[in-house]
């Protein structure tokens, strides 16, 4: 299937394509009842694509601790410039990093060069911005697909992030 202009949670996305074989329902209980409850999925691939602003409106929804923030995609690099309250400092702050998903399941900044106040930043700095910024996205705790996708790649293009990787139907998250 093929979505766009649509939201996960809090994060506008701009489109996902999914192709997911081998799903079964019970017929049965579609044409007694008039529900359809998924009885099989197989494993399949899909590819989502977001916008920088989209990330950029995210990350103020997301941490508190982050009270202005712009998102710069460009080659292969994300920028992230803002002003923090953090912890042991309120600066403004700039990230330049690379994106990437270490589990499948989140999407870190990764390899990053930190500056505060246009000075780099020193390494407990450094560890406190990292540590609320990252994960940037939990696709279970952010946008609640309980393992529908795993992430196996992403790719940074001017403007956008393009994760791709196996989907599958979820299972019925516990009420």
């Amino acid at each position: 299937s093929d979505l766009s202009n649509f939201r996960l949670g809090k994060l506008r996305v701009e489109s996902l394509k999914a192709s997911i074989p081998d799903c079964r329902f019970d017929y049965g209980l579609a044409t007694r009842k008039k529900v359809i409850r998924l009885s099989k999925s197989g494993v399949g691939t899909g590819t989502v694509r977001l916008k920088a602003e989209d990330l950029e409106a995210f990350i103020l929804k997301k941490f508190a601790e982050i009270k202005r923030v712009t998102v710069r995609i460009e080659k292969d690099k994300v920028f992230v410039d803002g002003f923090g309250e953090f912890v042991i400092v309120q600066t403004n702050f700039s990230v330049i990093a690379t994106l990437g998903s270490p589990d499948g399941k989140t999407l870190e900044l990764q390899n990053a060069r930190i500056f505060f106040d246009d000075k780099p930043a020193e390494d407990a700095a450094k560890k406190v911005l990292l540590d609320t910024l990252n994960p940037v996205v939990d696709l279970n705790r952010d946008l609640k697909l309980y393992d529908a996708i795993q992430v196996k790649g992403i790719r940074l293009l001017d403007g956008y992030l393009e994760a791709w990787g196996d989907t599958r139907i979820p299972d019925s998250p516990d009420p």
